[in-house]
């Protein structure tokens, strides 16, 4: 026979562990979120330092050939001053963990996307349609890129 109560006392216990789930869920997307504003923002400056340390040695070899502009933290700016247009701009956009990249004349974008890794223990890496990559190698292959053009 169907009890009124004991169904109460089922629907407020099964009630009860969802929202347990949903708390503790949120509570992981909040962490994973608060960590990728920190790293992925930490990783764009660390892009910024490398582009401005290849440019410095590039120019050593080829008299100021390059120039990395000093412009605010979100944006990115590397010049080809003789030989060509070539020109690299970049930007981070901070709620969205992503940098984008444009390359030369044309103009060609390469995107990416700060990702956790290991279940968010503390590491965020930049991932694009390829797969993760380290700063050092994007800025490299950038940096090739543009000189190509």
């Amino acid at each position: 026979m169907f009890d009124p109560d004991k169904w109460a006392g089922d629907i407020d216990r099964k009630l009860g562990e969802r929202d347990k789930r949903d708390a503790a869920s949120d509570a992981v997307l909040l962490a994973k979120r608060t960590l990728l504003d920190a790293k992925t923002k930490d990783l764009w400056n660390q892009l910024r330092e490398k582009f401005r340390e290849l440019c410095e040695a590039y120019n050593k070899r080829h008299l100021g050939t390059l120039h990395f502009d000093v412009v605010p933290n979100s944006e990115l700016i590397v010049r080809r001053l003789k030989g060509g247009t070539a020109i690299i701009e970049g930007a981070y956009e901070d709620g969205l963990h992503r940098i984008t990249v444009g390359i030369g004349p044309a103009k060609t974008i390469r995107v990416y996307q700060g990702q956790t890794i290991n279940r968010g223990d503390g590491d965020v890496v930049l991932v694009d349609d390829k797969g993760p990559h380290s700063v050092e190698e994007i800025a490299s292959s950038i940096m090739e890129e543009m000189l190509r053009q």
